[in-house]
């Protein structure tokens, strides 16, 4: 990938991370990035400390912690300092990789690779798990890094064109549909994993017979169901991340039965969590920290 036919060299030649077949990725202190073309490639950008002001389409944005915004091919952009100390780090792939990705994982979703720009405000745990997953790539020199890539590549597109969800919402529910859409935020962002689910009801100003009946019109899941799943998304992304023992697992999302676990696990992944955790992603890049460390990332400690 020549540094020609990407981002400014100027400005940041001095801080890419890595840069390899098919990806780059950097941190990027609090420096401008004056206006730049995307001519063959996709990128990712988390901010993950301070604001960043983002020039795109004639206008700038303030994008503050947490906000994730996505770049098509072809697009033009500037990234300007909003305030010290700042950060963000970047995920850059070849047109090919990217698109070629897409087509093996997401075929359903051609959108993906016709977007110009996308700009969201990930969950707290979401951002975290993305930053998690790029310190990994950047704490482990001289590896290949491909399966990571896939892994970053994957969630970042699921949070950036696939949640929250959607279909089959009436505007003329504007009211109800306020409480369900915040109920299915704080259901993806796992604040509810361990919560009962008669409190969860008592939460919202709504009847417990039309919460049941809106989630089940807006999400297609069952609050109980939905719930089910983003225990187990949770649960497989722990076991994919960090070394922790399955009980551990099993009780950050709720479940005080090693073996009711062990058992709603394999039902949704074909797989005994242990076995899963045996066949993820190669164990020698895995940061020995226990479940409770999830939330510490490189970004907070890094000093531009």
């Amino acid at each position: 990938m020549p540094h020609d036919q990407h981002v400014e060299e100027r400005p940041f030649a001095g801080h890419y991370l890595c840069d390899e077949d098919n990806c780059r990725y950097l941190y990027a202190p609090p420096l401008d990035s004056p206006t730049h073309k995307h001519t063959d490639f996709y990128e990712f950008s988390l901010v993950t400390r301070g604001s960043w002001i983002n020039e795109y389409g004639g206008k700038r944005r303030v994008l503050r912690k947490n906000t994730l915004i996505f770049f098509g091919c072809g697009q033009t952009h500037g990234m300007y300092v909003g305030e010290p100390e700042s950060l963000h780090f970047s995920f850059i792939a070849t047109k090919e990789f990217f698109e070629d990705y897409c087509r093996q994982h997401f075929a359903e979703h051609p959108e993906m690779t016709k977007t110009p720009y996308v700009e969201v405000n990930l969950s707290h745990e979401n951002a975290e798990y993305l930053t998690a997953v790029f310190d990994r790539i950047i704490l482990t020199p001289g590896t290949d890094h491909t399966e990571l890539f896939r892994l970053f590549l994957y969630n970042a597109l699921y949070c950036t064109f696939l949640q929250p969800h959607t279909k089959n919402v009436r505007e003329e529910d504007d009211d109800t549909n306020k409480y369900i859409k915040d109920m299915v935020y704080h259901f993806d962002a796992f604040d509810y994993l361990t919560a009962d689910v008669s409190a969860i009801y008592q939460s919202y100003p709504l009847s417990q017979s039309t919460l049941i009946n809106q989630f089940k019109k807006y999400t297609g899941y069952s609050i109980v169901q939905y719930r089910h799943l983003k225990r187990m998304e949770y649960a497989a992304r722990m076991l994919d991340v960090y070394f922790c023992s399955v009980s551990e697992v099993a009780t950050a999302v709720g479940i005080s039965s090693i073996s009711y676990f062990s058992k709603k696990f394999k039902e949704h992944y074909g797989i005994l969590p242990s076995d899963y955790q045996k066949q993820s992603i190669n164990p020698r890049v895995k940061q020995e920290k226990s479940i409770t460390d999830y939330g510490t990332s490189y970004a907070n400690k890094y000093q531009p």
